[in-house]
């Protein structure tokens, strides 16, 4: 019979190959936006055309309308329609994160005593404050925003040199869409601002879904001993993820059993996939002399049979740490263990 660590662990795994699954749907309808603001850049220059004018003047003016209108009525609109359908899912995603890490947990027990929930206000907070490289999520929409301005201003005042000096052979207009849309030899502005997306997309999913867990994990701090870090271990783990795998800390991330120190997440690092999952306290710990649990929630552990007692944690004598459970996992190893509709 599988220890409640250990059904935890699938649990998790499981939740992790749903949310790479769930981060590329998102990151497709982002990217969507970004298509279409890319198609709304081309019809602008197009339209507004500063090759066509023939004194430099009429020239400098048009590109200047042309910087105004991608600017104002293009890129801002479609950044806030990103930063708001990211956050909104975000949001439902910390929701939905938030039950399913507490009934796993409760379901690997089997018995409903992880009983301290997360309000409304702490799941918003913890979309709100998440940070990735030091940075807000809202931070990072704005800062490409102006990045993609700046962008474009420089490509189309170097192309329009590029014509006026009869450096480039094509249509002049052909080349400042040919900026925006990329060629065979460079992806273009919204190419190279898709790939951005994408990456942030995948580790905010994660993010927001770790610091979920984290936070209801810390609510319910008493049930626990500590963590155990568990990596996705496939080609695209990265040296960092293979390093902490299996590695166990205490609640408060102090090292056990080896020397190397919590890096502070997960995610670790852009687009990680790591997880981390709580070393369960023993039967005899959660009931024992000295338990700090309510009434209600000994009552729960009491109706468990013998089996399911000892099924909580395997406990060492060392210091009340459940046996590792990763070890060298694979996913490939992972798989073959679950059930068929897995």
């Amino acid at each position: 019979m599988k220890s409640a660590t250990e059904k935890l662990l699938d649990s998790t795994i499981r939740a992790q190959v749903n949310l790479d699954r769930y981060s590329q749907e998102l990151s497709k309808k982002i990217t969507s936006v970004l298509r279409k603001a890319e198609k709304e850049m081309v019809n602008a220059i197009l339209e507004v055309d500063p090759t066509a004018a023939r004194l430099t003047k009429y020239k400098k003016q048009r590109l200047m309308k042309l910087r105004k209108r991608v600017s104002d009525d293009i890129l801002g609109p479609r950044y806030s329609q990103i930063k708001e359908t990211h956050l909104n899912e975000l949001n439902s995603l910390a929701n939905i994160e938030h039950t399913r890490a507490l009934g796993a947990a409760n379901h690997a027990i089997g018995a409903n005593i992880f009983d301290v929930t997360l309000t409304q206000q702490n799941l918003k907070s913890i979309v709100t404050n998440t940070m990735i490289d030091g940075q807000v999520i809202g931070g990072w929409w704005n800062e490409q925003e102006h990045y993609l301005n700046k962008t474009f201003s420089k490509q189309m005042v170097d192309a329009m040199q590029k014509v006026e000096l009869g450096l480039v052979q094509e249509e002049s207009v052909g080349e400042l869409v040919k900026r925006v849309k990329g060629s065979d030899l460079f992806p273009g502005m919204l190419g190279s601002a898709s790939h951005k997306a994408t990456a942030l997309v995948r580790t905010s999913v994660m993010s927001v879904a770790n610091d979920t867990r984290q936070a209801m994990y810390k609510a319910n701090e008493d049930l626990i001993n500590g963590y155990e870090v568990v990596a996705t271990l496939d080609k695209r783990t990265t040296p960092l993820c293979r390093a902490l795998d299996g590695k166990h800390y205490t609640t408060d991330f102090k090292p056990i059993g080896h020397d190397m120190d919590y890096p502070g997440g997960p995610p670790f690092h852009w687009q990680c996939r790591t997880a981390i999952v709580p070393l369960l306290k023993g039967y005899d710990e959660l009931a024992g002399p000295d338990s700090k649990l309510s009434n209600k929630q000994l009552k729960e552990l009491n109706k468990l049979d013998k089996i399911q007692r000892a099924s909580i944690s395997y406990v060492d004598d060392a210091g009340g740490i459940g046996q590792p459970v990763s070890a060298n996992l694979t996913y490939d190893s992972w798989l073959k263990k679950q059930p068929k509709d897995t």
